[in-house]
């Protein structure tokens, strides 16, 4: 039997389709209960415990326990229990096999075919990552779902209406995804994804606790233990808000008793940035269907933190609407990945629906550019092959040659993410393609990017003189950069002196064009990647005079490109 797993930051469930009923239907775990900590503790004679109790075990044993490493899957982080060290994929593979034992004894027999959902905006490596896991776990096949699409099919299965669009809305414990799906004559199109790796529920959380410790004369960041159990008061409280408007209570750390008291208004003005990044991706993936909100016949959220009042209310006045939770939060992706389990195993009744993905992430190449007068090359250009939210599966091509005039190999770095410059972009694999020592204007390169439903991608270099094919399925390179590493990278750069051409006017309009930048694409994207060209110029001339004239040029042309978006 076909299962699905939601494998969660927080908490992970598993679902299978009931025939009987036709309905999909959750799995309880050992304790009666359906949700999972996503937790692993190792226990004082050496042993592993997974769930309930590792959660628990977070507080009195910090050192021992891990949770929330679901946001590094596809890193190198590793972590250190007593005297283990797990990397995420290990410790996720830990948390699937506690689910599947608990499937065993519900069903009678172990599954060994699942769908596990991730979040729409998980990275390659992430995604590779998580296969890893389900290998880890002994699982023999695995299909990857995102967490949003989970959701539209649950919905789908139970909403009557022939056609409709509808925008999800994922706030989870650690990442937050966006989809855009048009359901129509049986068919489920996904327009647009987006969304934020590191933005989640214990982000909220985390500012309330830190808005607590200010009142607090002891310093807790400096025990973990205290500040762990701070964070569980945080976590409480920040769900009592959700029913009241304001909480007062003492609470006892390290023996010592502490007043609190917040209101709920204190606690949505806390989280105004973090509205704020919620806001980008959603606007990011309308734009990338051309669609407005208005547009939008449902608002579906998922995820436990869409409780909060904040999320509800900022998302009421984005869409003039009402968001539609009619399957608890915690649970509607499960319900959805056990649909796709059933429609996966071509139950009858159902063959007839069909469920499109798209890739959330522009996918491309390093390359060098030249300028039209010859005089200038830029390096560490991202040339685009597959652009975010194209519908999957996909495959595209793209020819180039080599920029030495002799040489007897070719390094093709390949990276993900919206930047023209790779330097800000997601390093994911290199191919190196061996060549003959010939002219580069007489030798030319095809590469052809196919990326599955899986999010899986393969890159396919064909050498046109010979060819010769190399192919390579892209797994974790060990010179790339973790997510932790790659926002650690723009803090330090953001500290690094600014060259003189680098006024605060140039910086702007520069920063700018690359935000315009990442949220268009097609036509706009090269429009755009001329215009970028030429500042970089003028401003290496170091004309005053040229450098105002063309700025104030570029200004005008991007705010006419802004006047276009909504």
């Amino acid at each position: 039997m076909m299962i699905g797993i939601d494998l969660g930051t927080t908490n992970s469930l598993t679902a299978f389709f009931d025939k009987s009923s036709q309905k999909p239907q959750l799995i309880p775990n050992r304790y009666g209960d359906y949700l999972t900590p996503s937790a692993v503790t190792v226990l004082e004679d050496g042993s592993l415990a997974i769930g309930k109790v590792a959660k628990e075990r977070k507080f009195s044993h910090p050192d021992r326990t891990v949770t929330s490493f679901k946001r590094y899957m596809g890193s190198n982080k590793s972590f250190k229990l007593g005297a283990h060290n797990f990397t995420a994929p290990e410790l996720s593979s830990l948390v699937l096999k506690s689910l599947l034992d608990d499937a065993q004894e519900f069903l009678g027999s172990r599954p060994t075919e699942v769908v596990i959902t991730v979040p729409a905006y998980f990275s390659d490596l992430q995604r590779q990552a998580t296969k890893t896991a389900a290998q880890l776990s002994g699982l023999k096949q695995v299909r990857l779902l995102n967490e949003p699409t989970a959701a539209a099919l649950a919905y789908s299965i139970q909403d009557k209406e022939e056609e409709l669009k509808l925008i999800v809305l994922d706030l989870g414990g650690g990442t937050f995804d966006v989809s855009i799906i048009e359901k129509f004559e049986g068919v489920m199109e996904i327009h647009a994804s987006g969304g934020d790796n590191f933005l989640g529920g214990e982000d909220f959380t985390e500012l309330l606790k830190d808005k607590i410790s200010q009142g607090l004369s002891t310093k807790f960041w400096q025990d973990k233990e205290k500040d762990n159990k701070l964070a569980t008061h945080a976590e409480r409280i920040k769900k009592q808000l959700t029913q009241k408007d304001h909480i007062s209570q003492s609470i006892v750390i390290g023996g010592k008793e502490h007043d609190i008291s917040i209101s709920r208004s204190e606690f949505e003005e806390l989280c105004r940035e973090l509205l704020e990044r919620m806001r980008v991706p959603i606007l990011r993936a309308l734009r990338d269907a051309k669609l407005n909100p208005n547009e939008m016949n449902y608002v579906v959220l998922v995820g436990g933190a869409t409780r909060m009042p904040i999320i509800k209310k900022t998302v009421g006045a984005m869409f003039g609407q009402f968001p539609l939770i009619k399957i608890d939060p915690d649970t509607v992706v499960a319900h959805g990945a056990a649909v796709q389990s059933m429609l996966l195993s071509d139950n009858r009744g159902y063959e007839d629906r069909i469920l499109t993905d798209v890739c959330p992430y522009t996918l491309g190449v390093e390359i060098a550019e030249q300028s039209n007068s010859g005089h200038h090359v830029d390096v560490g250009i991202f040339a685009p092959i597959i652009e975010r939210n194209q519908p999957i599966p996909i495959s595209r091509e793209e020819d180039f040659r080599p920029t030495s005039k002799v040489s007897t190999k070719l390094d093709l770095n390949i990276y993900q993410g919206e930047s023209r410059y790779v330097k800000d972009n997601v390093f994911i694999g290199k191919i190196v393609v061996p060549i003959s020592k010939k002219p580069a204007d007489d030798e030319q390169v095809r590469v052809r990017f196919t990326y599955d439903v899986s999010g899986i991608l393969e890159v396919e270099v064909t050498l046109v003189s010979t060819g010769d094919v190399i192919r390579k399925v892209l797994q974790k390179e060990n010179n790339s950069l973790s997510d932790e590493e790659i926002r650690q990278r723009f803090i330090e750069l953001a500290n690094l002196k600014i060259h003189p051409r680098e006024s605060a006017e140039n910086l702007f309009v520069s920063s700018r064009m690359e935000r315009i930048y990442e949220e268009s694409l097609g036509d706009v994207r090269i429009y755009l990647s001329q215009m970028m060209t030429q500042f970089r110029q003028v401003l290496d001339s170091q004309d005053a005079k040229a450098i105002q004239m063309v700025r104030e040029n570029i200004v005008a042309e991007l705010d006419q490109l802004d006047q276009d978006y909504f």
